[in-house]
């Protein structure tokens, strides 16, 4: 200072670099099934993406799923919500309303979607989606009466206390 007081002090600081963008995990919808592990979206659908994060961290606005194959005009989307637990990361996109036709889409994690470093995303992008927004439809139905009744069968006629056999042909595409 002005009259010569000196000191000298030491400040222990880490730095940590942090070149890493987030790491993807997977992306699921709502309607996914685990046994075939095939992610199927309807006439509403919620997408949820998990990564890994170790470094500084994001920002929600920075993380964006591409879902226009399942909604028109929806080619760079923000998410809903994020939660973390420590370098874990879950976004999720809610209640998004299909307006393509069904089958086989992609939806992909944006490459542009970063950390608050500016570190690009790693790991798979692109994920299959199965669109399928139609009700399945009842082909054809049978009855036939079984005996439990208090009176022998009478075919085709179903009786007081019988029991029934009811046979649906029904159509799903998915």
């Amino acid at each position: 200072d002005n009259v010569s007081n000196k000191q000298t002090t030491t400040i222990a600081k880490s730095i940590t670099f942090d070149d890493l963008g987030p790491n993807i995990a997977s992306l699921r919808t709502n309607f996914h099934d685990a046994a075939s592990d095939k992610n199927y979206a309807g006439k509403s659908t919620n997408f949820t993406l998990e990564f890994k994060e170790v470094g500084i961290g994001i920002n929600e606005a920075d993380i964006k799923l591409d879902l226009g194959q399942i909604s028109s005009g929806k080619i760079a989307e923000t998410p809903d919500a994020c939660i973390s637990t420590g370098d874990d990361y879950i976004c999720q996109w809610l209640n998004i309303a299909a307006t393509e036709g069904d089958g086989n889409k992609l939806v992909s994690v944006l490459a542009i979607s970063q950390d608050k470093l500016g570190n690009k995303v790693e790991g798979e992008l692109e994920y299959n989606v199965i669109l399928d927004t139609k009700k399945p439809s009842v082909k054809d139905s049978s009855k036939a009466p079984l005996a439990g009744g208090t009176d022998p069968t009478f075919s085709p006629f179903i009786k007081t206390g019988d029991a029934i056999i009811l046979t649906l042909e029904v159509e799903e595409v998915n």
